[in-house]
């Protein structure tokens, strides 16, 4: 006897490659403890810009990419789209007031967030990356 989660993945599987999209649906949260380890790391670079005095972090944890904005904290449940990729639909973060400028710091980095199609380590360095290949962000232990 099939499960009722059995039979929607079924259907999914089933109705997607028909739409177009087999490459597209999301098979799993993302792991990235095999790949940043657990460790915090600092936003060093955005967008090929340096990024100074600012504390920014990510770190994975329980299938989350937590870390502190520019002045929330927030957390994002990546999902694998394919073998390589992952796509980030939502940022939460905590709405603490701040100044203007800092709140439109954050928001760029939560664009850089949902612009995120890959994740990285090369050379001590974690990359976030566009479909390009183009660094959005660069953090560092």
């Amino acid at each position: 006897m099939m499960t009722r989660r059995k039979m929607i993945w079924l259907a999914m599987t089933l109705a997607l490659p028909a739409c177009g999209i087999a490459e597209t649906f999301m098979v799993g949260l993302w792991d990235g403890s095999e790949i940043m380890g657990t460790d915090p790391w600092y936003l060093v670079e955005r967008n090929g810009s340096a990024v100074d005095g600012a504390m920014v972090t990510v770190q994975y944890e329980n299938n989350n990419l937590v870390g502190n904005g520019f002045c929330n904290v927030y957390r994002v449940a990546p999902f694998h789209t394919s073998s390589k990729a992952i796509k980030i639909d939502n940022v939460a973060a905590m709405r603490t007031i701040c100044t203007d400028d800092l709140m439109a710091l954050e928001e760029e980095h939560f664009e850089a967030l949902y612009a995120t199609t890959s994740i990285t380590v090369q050379e001590g360095k974690l990359l976030f990356q566009s479909d390009e290949g183009h660094n959005l962000l660069i953090f560092m232990q």
